[in-house]
């Protein structure tokens, strides 16, 4: 064998070995490394601004996991070219290097083999090896028609109303179309103000469209799938049930709890001119939380409650398939299920006329158990880093940061985007720990887990049953 084609073969040879989870986690990890070489050049940094390498790895593993935390205004620090590279990072990060394959793959006449189906049934979610391609044609067909449409409205919106001129315009409105899109919460707004500018927070068309694209991206490939053939099949699967039914009460209940939080508070709802103005920020707010990080309220200026109400809805994240991040909305509807079985003392969890099966609900326990006890152990390691070994005085403000700081560490993983504005004030170790909890966001604890586990073969005995006692 030659030279040259040695080292392709035994990267051949690798990545036959590794697993369709494993591959997934590397073309993350590739994706971020290339992201990172790119932002460290000179041509993406603004002449003056010197983005260190870690600043540089923040900013690709969140743009790549489609998160929207940054240490360095994205306006500010990067010039053009580095816009571009994280607009790229997002979109790939956010469609999924295996459906851009994909596509090419079936442009080309070429076959897309087994690993590669696999690989595409692991990032969307897809039911069946069959489905797989298909999704990711439906993906992709999705992904760039909505974002066009949403590029053409929001590109018309900069120009006409906040009076950008034509190019920057455009620009601004395909970054945001596919920032919303994909869930990123990135923006182009100068010195971390965001949606929270005057002139963006009372524009209800902005927030409107904005929202809608957020929604959209975050109801998962094979939702959106499935509404687009739904004039001809008639019907939907107990999986588009669910997602549209819980993602509509906790549209509406988000929206409730936010008004009575903050309706009154002077530095949030309360500073807004009119009602119409107070319900669309109360909208977005119920939005954006679940899926991206755009935000039209100082963060800073919540009431406690609020803070609990968005870390919660961070928690509970979209739709399995989509970009977003949490524990998954079907992963909250199983478990709600599951206990309302059990107050009705019946032995099966059913919804709309179907059975969900009990592996279902063990593996909905299992990977919520594995996010929060992730969430609690990075929360607990960069409290320890910014509170106590800083030594910071018992006082009501280090409380207030410490509450951040794990609204921080939610958000991060999450893969939402949402700051009380304190991720620049990090320690170097505190933003590995998030980069960390990013990269671990977008795979799920379930799936990271599983890149490290090795295949066991199958039991051949079962233990004697005996009974242990709950609750």
């Amino acid at each position: 064998m030659s030279g040259p084609l040695r080292p392709v073969s035994l990267a051949r040879a690798l990545l036959r070995r590794l697993s369709p989870i494993q591959a997934v986690a590397l073309s993350f990890l590739v994706l971020i490394g290339v992201g990172t070489a790119l932002l460290s050049l000179p041509i993406s940094q603004q002449p003056g601004e010197r983005v260190g390498l870690l600043d540089c790895l923040f900013t690709a593993t969140s743009a790549a996991c489609v998160t929207g935390l940054v240490t360095v205004s994205t306006a500010d620090a990067w010039t053009r070219f580095g816009q571009v590279v994280i607009l790229v990072l997002i979109q790939v990060g956010g469609l999924g290097y295996m459906t851009l394959a994909t596509i090419i793959a079936t442009m080309l006449g070429l076959r897309v083999g087994l690993r590669a189906r696999l690989q595409l049934q692991e990032s969307h979610g897809a039911l069946s090896l069959r489905s797989a391609v298909s999704m990711a044609r439906y993906a992709a067909i999705a992904t760039f028609l909505i974002e066009g449409m949403g590029a053409v409205a929001l590109a018309r919106r900069f120009h006409i109303q906040h009076h950008l001129p034509r190019g920057e315009a455009v620009f601004h409105g395909i970054f945001n179309s596919v920032s919303a899109f994909c869930n990123a919460g990135f923006d182009l707004v100068p010195g971390f103000e965001g949606f929270s500018r005057p002139e963006y927070r009372t524009d209800l068309f902005l927030l409107l469209a904005t929202s809608g694209l957020i929604i959209l991206g975050g109801l998962g490939f094979g939702v959106l799938a499935e509404l687009f053939v739904l004039p001809r099949v008639r019907r939907l699967t107990l999986h588009a049930k669910l997602v549209l039914c819980v993602t509509a009460v906790l549209l509406a209940g988000g929206m409730g709890l936010f008004l009575l939080f903050e309706l009154e508070n002077p530095a949030t709802l309360g500073a807004l001119p009119d009602l119409r103005t107070q319900l669309a920020n109360a909208w977005f707010m119920s939005v954006t939380p679940r899926t991206a990080g755009f935000s039209p309220v100082d963060l800073s200026q919540v009431a406690p409650p609020t803070l609990l109400l968005l870390s919660l809805l961070m928690i509970f994240g979209g739709a399995p398939g989509s970009t977003a991040g949490g524990i998954k909305i079907t992963t909250l509807a199983i478990i709600f299920l599951a206990v309302l079985a059990l107050l009705r003392r019946r032995s099966d969890i059913e919804a709309f006329g179907r059975r969900v099966s009990g592996d279902m609900s063990r593996l909905a326990l299992s990977l919520t158990a594995v996010y929060l006890l992730a969430v609690l152990l990075i929360g607990l390691a960069v409290g320890l880093i910014e509170v106590t070994l800083p030594r910071l005085p018992l006082t009501p403000e280090t409380a207030l940061r410490y509450n951040y700081l794990l609204f921080e560490v939610i958000s991060a993983f999450g893969t939402v985007g949402l700051s009380g504005g304190i991720t620049p004030t990090l320690t170097p170790l505190s933003r590995a720990l998030i980069i960390f909890s990013m990269f671990l966001g977008r795979l799920g604890p379930l799936a990271f887990a599983f890149t490290f586990a090795r295949p066991r073969a199958a039991a051949l005995r079962r233990l004697p049953e005996e009974g242990v006692m709950a609750g």
